[in-house]
């Protein structure tokens, strides 16, 4: 009867070390995937972002140097028109 509840101790251990070991594995994947997945995720959003700012500033330049252009004639009138 010892003899069983050595080998039913065994077992458990042998069963415990086996989940230990997958529940392990499993965790360092999944820590890699998700900070992989995370670091993709902030690129592409980081690019995104960017490529808007950039639009942004663009239009908003475009704006500006029209503007600033329109209110110089208007402040100094036709140069050089009689």
């Amino acid at each position: 009867m010892a003899q069983a509840d050595a080998n039913g101790d065994r077992v458990k251990n042998n069963i415990a070390s086996a989940y230990e070991g997958a529940r392990a594995s499993f965790q360092e994947t999944y820590t890699r995937k998700n900070k992989t997945f995370a670091m993709i995720l902030s690129f592409v959003v980081v690019l995104a972002l960017n490529a808007s700012l950039i639009r942004i500033y663009e239009t908003l330049a475009a704006d500006g140097i029209s503007y600033d252009f329109s209110s110089l004639s208007s402040l100094f009138g036709s140069i050089g028109n009689p």
